[in-house]
C-alpha cells in the first residue's frame, strides 16, 4: 500500500484513501482490511495509506478531523464521500456500490437494485 501524500491514480481507477497513523488502534484495525482489498480488487479500485504523522501537511490538505479517515475518490480525483472513524470492509465495498462504482458482483450478497 503507498504511503506517500500523493492521491493522483495514475491507472484512471477509483481511489479509496485512507489516512490515519501506525499508532491509532482503529487504524491498526483497518490495515488488514485495506490490505485484502487492493489486492482482491486490484484492477477495479486503488487504495492508499496516508499516515498523518509522517505527511503532516496531509491533515491541512485533506481536511482531516478524525483518524482514521476515509476519502472515496472517482477516477477523475472528484472526491465521492468521506467517512470518520473505523470503517469495514463490507461497509467500504456497500460504499463504492451505493456510489455507482462498478467494481464487481463479488462485493456482497446483496445484488443491488439492478439485478434482476
Amino acid at each position: 500500500m503507498d504511503t506517500g501524500p500523493e492521491v493522483s491514480t495514475t491507472t484512471n481507477l477509483p481511489l479509496l484513501v485512507d489516512l490515519g497513523s501506525d499508532k491509532c488502534a482503529n487504524c491498526q484495525k483497518m490495515r488488514p482490511i485495506l490490505a485484502a482489498l487492493e489486492t482482491e480488487f486490484a484492477g477495479r479500485f486503488e487504495v492508499k495509506f496516508i499516515d498523518v504523522w509522517k505527511n503532516a501537511d496531509a491533515s491541512a490538505t485533506y481536511g482531516i478531523r478524525v483518524i482514521p479517515t476515509q476519502i472515496f475518490f472517482a477516477a477523475d480525483g472528484t472526491e465521492l464521500f468521506r467517512h470518520e472513524g473505523f470503517y469495514g470492509r463490507e461497509e467500504i465495498l456497500g460504499k463504492w456500490r451505493e456510489l455507482g462504482i462498478g467494481i464487481g458482483s463479488d462485493i456482497g450478497s446483496d445484488p443491488g437494485p439492478d439485478a434482476g
